[in-house]
């Protein structure tokens, strides 16, 4: 298992990033989560984008 973390100050892309990275790991059959969170994060999905029922990416 891999963990990926994505940081960054404000408007750097870290969620552009970090979507980015979790479509590719599972394009490869990998399993990945994308959590988005802090203080600017209101509980909406990144991109607007739902999670899968299955939940996987």
């Amino acid at each position: 298992m891999r963990t990926v973390l994505v940081t960054g100050l404000g408007g750097a892309g870290r969620t552009t990033v970090a979507a980015a990275t979790a479509a590719a790991a599972a394009r490869r059959g990998g399993r990945s989560r994308l959590v988005s969170g802090g203080a600017g994060h209101g509980g909406a999905a990144p991109g607007g984008l739902r999670p899968p029922p299955t939940g996987r990416v």
